[in-house]
């Protein structure tokens, strides 16, 4: 029977870290493996994550050189046939999620991704975004919270650069579409994410992105207008 590996990062993350494990161990999906790496959290998040220890598979707890790390970590555990990232801020959106996911598995050269809602610390909807990976050239329209990644192609790719600090996700998906990979999009909503963190740094991230663009897609006037619009809109929400 196929397994799906879930990896989980957190540091510090008390405030939400149930509500993520929660969602994980209420599927319905029978072959879980479940992986947590901690940064060395100073808060109540260990403690959390002890009350559901016959739940989790592997669990880490130390300092890492950031999320690119943390994700290594986690990856060098995995041995699912599909291998996903649900971070400390995020939540499946129901518990057959991992189910509707395994159903529409196909092969170990595609990469399943599908739809989040982006939502605020009270709780509220903001936006839903689904994943667009036809337009992946041209940034972030992978959804990486609701993208389920074969474990061939991983070994094939191998580790998130650690030189990236926000677009780690871009350029390793970017990475997969040069190699090959080829992408599937689920139907309907797979993730709920709590907005902030590292992400919603707009001027590093479109810095970030830039480069990832210009590395796998050439060097086009587009990604810059793209990049100063980005800029833009940054300065404006700030």
């Amino acid at each position: 029977m196929m397994k799906i590996s879930i990896i989980t990062i957190s540091y510090n993350s008390d405030k939400t870290i149930e509500r993520t494990i929660k969602s994980v161990i209420a599927q319905d999906f029978p072959n879980i493996e479940y992986i947590i790496i901690d940064g060395g959290s100073k808060d109540k998040t260990l403690s959390i994550i002890d009350r559901y220890s016959s739940k989790i598979t592997h669990l880490i707890s130390e300092p890492d050189g950031g999320i690119s790390d943390a994700f290594n970590k986690g990856l060098a555990l995995a041995n699912g046939n599909l291998v996903a990232f649900l971070n400390a801020d995020d939540w499946y959106a129901d518990d057959k999620v991992l189910s509707i996911v395994a159903n529409n598995y196909e092969d170990q050269q595609t990469i399943l991704c599908g739809g989040i809602n982006l939502v605020s610390e009270e709780g509220q909807v903001l936006k839903t975004i689904l994943s667009r990976p036809e337009k992946l050239h041209q940034g972030m329209y992978i959804t990486h919270p609701a993208c389920f990644i074969p474990k061939l192609i991983i070994e094939k790719v191998g580790f998130f650069d650690v030189n990236h600090k926000i677009a780690m996700d871009f350029d390793y998906l970017s990475r997969c579409k040069v190699a090959g990979s080829q992408f599937k999009v689920v139907p309907g909503l797979l993730t709920q994410m709590q907005i902030g963190g590292a992400s919603f740094n707009a001027k590093a991230a479109a810095k970030e992105e830039l480069m990832v663009k210009n590395r796998y897609y050439g060097n086009k006037t587009s990604h810059y207008l793209h990049y100063y619009f980005a800029l833009l809109i940054g300065a404006i929400r700030n």
